[in-house]
């Protein structure tokens, strides 16, 4: 039987645009700037497990300015309903079902209470035109699929601002193109990411000499990042996300996030949370992506 762990709750707030607000889910957001979708739902009372699920728009959204009607809709997740209705990042959301949105939990309300199979009307801006879209809900998937929908397939976003707390790894995705790059966020408080640390040193170990590189990102300082890595015993390079600005290129607020970046730079699989499962699917990537010339 596979062994699965939730993923730790969100990580502390990158300090990095503190005006970002989580993808529209049935629950108001966190209040720390969030990967996209990642306020999860309370478990539904066990009277109520067989009720309908709550609708899932896909949108990342932000408060427009105070003077301008509506909200912004700064990201889609590719995949979602958002996208299939042909919304696009830039556009200004302001009515959804004839109903006025003034904030993003306006839109977090109009979606959270309808449910999946539902159909929203959604009256936009685009630039300086009006237009009228229909999006059917659907029920809103995990952090594992929601990070896959999003990134798997497209190039990995460049690292930031990121310092080297442990090994000489050089602390940019350009540097490292051309081999296999497998990163995990994590955070010295997360237990979950602890069950992590025996696999990724043993992949380190494994496929550093096949052109793998394992790397350990933390919005810990460099001194705290290098002490956690020494008290958990991480032998693998590790940086420093200080600013939190890669880690919120990567929307990584839920932790442990794993990520398989291939030789050109291709996000290949992203894993959130401890499954066991997931693990051996990862690393079978892993092994392929390295016989890979």
């Amino acid at each position: 039987m596979a062994f699965a762990l939730v993923s730790c709750a969100a990580s502390p707030p990158p300090p990095a645009d503190p005006g970002l607000t989580a993808v529209v889910t049935p629950d108001p957001p966190e209040p720390a700037p969030s990967r996209g979708a990642e306020s999860t739902p309370e478990p539904e009372p066990r009277s109520q497990a067989a009720l309908p699920a709550r609708g899932w728009l896909g949108v990342e959204l932000s408060a427009t300015e105070p003077t301008q009607a509506g909200v912004l809709i700064r990201a889609v997740v590719p995949g979602s309903p958002a996208a299939g209705a042909g919304v696009l990042p830039g556009d200004v959301l302001l009515r959804v079902d004839g109903k006025p949105m003034n904030a993003p939990e306006d839109v977090i309300q109009a979606v959270g209470s309808q449910v999946a199979g539902s159909r929203v009307s959604l009256a936009l801006k685009r630039g300086q035109q009006d237009r009228m879209l229909a999006a059917e809900l659907v029920a809103r998937p995990d952090d594992d699929e929601v990070q896959r929908m999003t990134y798997v397939g497209a190039p990995a976003p460049a690292f930031e601002s990121l310092a080297p707390a442990q090994g000489a790894v050089k602390p940019t995705l350009q540097a490292l193109r051309g081999k296999v790059v497998v990163v995990e966020f994590w955070s010295p408080w997360c237990v979950v990411c602890r069950l992590l640390v025996p696999t990724m040193n043993e992949w380190h170990g494994r496929y550093s000499a096949q052109g793998a590189e394992v790397i350990g990102i933390t919005t810990e300082s460099v001194v705290g990042a290098a002490q956690a890595a020494r008290q958990l015993g991480i032998s693998h390079p590790v940086l420093s996300d200080e600013t939190g600005k890669t880690t919120l290129a990567y929307r990584a607020m839920a932790l442990p996030t794993v990520f398989v970046i291939d030789r050109a730079g291709t996000v290949r699989d992203v894993m959130v949370g401890y499954y066991s499962e997931r693990i051996q699917e990862i690393e079978a990537l892993i092994e392929r992506l390295v016989a890979e010339p």
